[in-house]
């Protein structure tokens, strides 16, 4: 959920931006420890790789969490963010910024023009709703798309491949080629929801369809769920592609990635989003719908394993992210941790003192190496292990 919407929905009006700078905060809420973060894992787009699970490669801050620094200019507001390369990209409408990871400080800035909903970062490129521009901060200028603009949720960047959705068609392709790797016709696609193995997904508003990576080939369809499965997390080293209906009647579905028939089932109390890797899905709330204040544990045989209630009284805003044993949960002000096997509260950070209680809806997690890094009121926060 977009920090807009989410002040739509609860009718909050924002005042004027906080002011701050690198390793200092306006508040007495200083940083911790000025030791630097590693930051040797990306998670370079919506949902942490081309999965779009939510899983992240690095260990995260662990059992035991630590404030390392704050970045606000003061006039940009910085939301979406991606990390590559040992770099924290974050994004405003007119600005996008390159931060040193482990420290905060700002590598270069590059004034753009282009909505702010989300951030991608390739290996030449950064991505942006309305275009791409070059990771170089002499060249700003946005190019467009050769079609319409993709949302957050309809497409995935590969290494060499930029993979969305389009009004009647999926599209594989290089940006700024002069034809696409390859181009497949579907009736509807709404979603383009991960990839897994050399498998793409797609919910369409006529069913789930399994493509071939390489050349957009139809694997399997699954058109008895057809609009239902409007959120899809494609991951996992048993190749199990995991789906989530927004009906009233909200069902998880494990399906098998080479034919897409169902493993098992799973019907939570209400509609929810989910995170996965090869041994655990993980529920949480959606916040635009009847809360769940809790995180649902499931094993990969969708047994549960535990749920923990919550302290607030929000449902969960932003999809929970796992690493390294722990579930990493932030809600409408404040960002849990919890023990993966137990489920166990591990830590929270505004009652430790590590973020102001206030308003202002947290942005989503990420998960880098040892780093946790959030957005929040437009200033972007680098934690990592005590």
């Amino acid at each position: 959920m977009q920090r807009r919407q989410f002040l739509a929905a609860t009718g909050l009006t924002l005042l004027g931006g906080t002011t701050g700078c690198v390793g200092q905060l306006s508040s007495p809420l200083a940083p911790t420890s000025d030791e630097p973060i590693t930051v040797d894992e990306t998670w370079n787009q919506p949902g942490g790789g081309p999965g779009r699970a939510y899983a992240a490669a690095g260990a995260g801050p662990g059992g035991a969490i630590e404030s390392r620094w704050r970045f606000s200019d003061g006039d940009s507001h910085l939301e979406p963010m991606a990390i590559a390369d040992d770099t924290v990209f974050a994004a405003s409408s007119r600005t996008v910024v390159a931060l040193d990871a482990s420290r905060g400080t700002e590598r270069w800035r590059a004034a753009v023009d282009s909505d702010d909903d989300w951030l991608a970062v390739g290996p030449d490129h950064l991505f942006l709703p309305d275009g791409w521009i070059e990771r170089d901060p002499g060249t700003a200028s946005v190019t467009p798309y050769p079609e319409s603009s993709p949302e957050q949720d309809r497409f995935v960047l590969l290494e060499d491949l930029f993979v969305y959705v389009t009004e009647d068609a999926v599209v594989a392709g290089r940006p700024g080629a002069d034809e696409a790797r390859w181009r497949r016709h579907l009736d509807r696609p709404h979603s383009l929801c991960g990839v897994a193995g050399q498998l793409v997904v797609v919910a369409t508003e006529v069913g789930i369809y399994g493509l071939s990576l390489t050349d957009g080939s139809q694997q399997w369809a699954r058109e008895d769920l057809w609009s239902e499965a409007s959120f899809v997390a494609a991951a996992g080293a048993d190749e199990r592609v995991y789906a989530t209906t927004w009906t009233r009647d909200a069902t998880v579905f494990a399906l098998d990635a080479a034919t897409g028939e169902t493993a098992w089932t799973h019907e939570p109390p209400t509609q929810v989003t989910l995170t996965a890797d090869s041994n655990h899905v993980v529920l949480g709330g959606l916040p635009d719908v009847e809360p769940m204040n809790r995180v649902d544990v499931l094993d990969a045989a969708g047994d549960r394993q535990w749920v923990v209630p919550t302290d607030s009284n929000d449902t969960t805003v932003h999809v929970p992210v796992l690493a390294d044993g722990v579930v990493y949960a932030a809600h409408v002000a404040d960002c849990f941790a919890y023990d993966l096997a137990s489920g166990e509260e591990l830590w929270s950070l505004s009652p430790d003192g590590l973020l102001p209680r206030d308003l202002y809806p947290l942005g989503q997690p990420l998960v880098a190496g040892d780093g946790l890094f959030l957005e929040q009121d437009g200033a972007v926060y680098g934690f990592g292990p005590a």
